[in-house]
């Protein structure tokens, strides 16, 4: 691939293959001492300074950008992965190491696309994806002719047309039906609400609230309070920020009744691991100390001995953590079990929690939510965290822009920003 001159996008099957396949084309070519025309411009430099600051200063990443290559997934915080792609576009990363979350969403100037995988997740690519993900060669009239490169045969050609699926009621889940109205309900599926029609209405307006979930999950965990009340009553009875044992019988009621099978776990191992991993977090309230704890940690050095190694491979695990869990999941399961444990502890007379600031500090990375809605506009958490007192909580998220445009590049750096920063405050509108 290093011979190939112009853009390339080199499409793989997961995060973790775009990560180690970018890291081993890197060594390989310094291996066999490939020039692959290093040239970091100013934009470049900014994002490394932001990655050594941030993430950690010895995470490959660096050392691939340095090399004008990169990787792209959803493990990646958002504003990262479009300044890569921006990146990319202007020419100062030539390879680009993705998956099919940059592939299905986003215009590059790529001339040549590499199918290196045969797979989207765990599925085989069919010929509707091998024809999406190969019109991504010659795109933004910028290059007329784009190639693809495959290593493996390519799909079957079939018969695309749009499939309009009709609502039917009677193979509807019950999670779908309590959320009708009861005259939009047929009659010949009302029976299939009797036993939610029996509960009482304080339970049914929890559960209604709640629909996107496993209903049975739901009444299961119920279930469980209810017969074990008096030790609930102390493990669940919680505000602010739990302690270890608090959020670990959360996470384990939601664990064993809510997840799925064959849910994507992203590598945790277990409702303990995730409450250990949920309370360091909380405490260290930023993904880069996270990730230089668990660096750290003896298990991760005895099962990660080479220190590059463990870097690499904590590094990816925690930001795909912190975007598969902590930034919607956790929070959702983390304010389900409040209704649900209020509910039960409520009718028994015995004081209950109210876990709704914890599960909003973790869905809004621990800013209040009105400046965490600046994230959407692509600044990153770091930015936010330096400019956050000088910053009126209660303005809406365009103004609070407005003010930090309206500040010097002189102004933003006395307050600690990079040029990185600046930059993503400037291009927020």
């Amino acid at each position: 691939m290093s011979g190939l001159n112009d853009q390339t996008l080199i499409y793989c099957s997961s995060p973790n293959k775009a990560t180690t396949l970018g890291i081993e084309f890197i060594a390989i070519q310094k291996d066999n001492q490939i020039n692959l025309g290093i040239d970091n411009p100013a934009e470049t430099q900014d994002i490394l300074e932001w990655i050594a600051q941030n993430i950690n200063p010895r995470w490959s990443l660096i050392d691939a950008i340095k090399s004008r290559v990169a990787f792209h997934h959803g493990a990646l915080p958002r504003h990262l992965g479009s300044s890569i792609v921006d990146a990319f576009n202007n020419g100062s990363i030539r390879w680009l190491f993705c998956t099919s979350t940059l592939i299905e969403g986003v215009n590059t100037s790529a001339k040549n696309v590499v199918l290196f995988d045969k797979e989207k997740g765990t599925k085989q690519i069919d010929f509707f994806d091998y024809k999406n993900i190969a019109g991504r060669s010659g795109r933004m009239n910028k290059h007329f002719i784009g190639n693809v490169i495959r290593f493996e045969k390519q799909p079957d050609q079939m018969e695309l047309f749009v499939d309009i699926p009709l609502f039917d009621q009677e193979n509807a889940p019950l999670e779908i039906l309590i959320a009708l109205d009861d005259a939009d309900v047929d009659k010949n599926v009302k029976h299939k609400l009797d036993a939610f029609n029996n509960l009482d209405e304080d339970l049914k307006k929890v559960l209604r609230k709640n629909s996107s979930i496993n209903i049975d999950g739901q009444l299961n965990i119920i279930a469980l309070i209810e017969a074990n009340i008096y030790q609930y009553q102390y493990l669940l009875n919680w505000t602010a920020y739990p302690t270890y044992d608090q959020i670990l019988a959360v996470i384990d009621l939601a664990w064993n009744n809510l997840l799925k099978p064959g849910e994507n776990k992203a590598d945790i191992r277990s409702a303990a691991h995730l409450a250990v991993l949920t309370i360091k977090y909380s405490q260290l309230k930023s993904v880069s100390a996270l990730i230089n704890d668990i660096i750290n940690a003896p298990f991760y050095i005895e099962r990660y001995p080479d220190q590059q190694t463990r870097i690499n491979s904590m590094a990816f695990f925690i930001l795909n953590i912190v975007r598969h869990w902590f930034d919607y999941k956790l929070p959702k399961w983390i304010s389900v079990i409040s209704d649900l444990q209020e509910y039960v502890l409520k009718k028994h007379n015995i004081p209950f929690g109210n876990y709704s600031f914890f599960a909003s500090s973790l869905e809004h990375t621990f800013l209040p939510p009105s400046l965490a809605a600046l994230m959407e506009y692509d600044i990153p958490v770091s930015a936010i965290n330096k400019l956050r007192r000088f910053l009126n909580e209660e303005l809406s998220s365009e103004v609070l822009i407005n003010q930090c445009n309206n500040l010097t590049d002189e102004a933003l750096k006395s307050r600690g920003l990079i040029n990185y920063e600046i930059k993503k405050i400037r291009n927020a509108f």
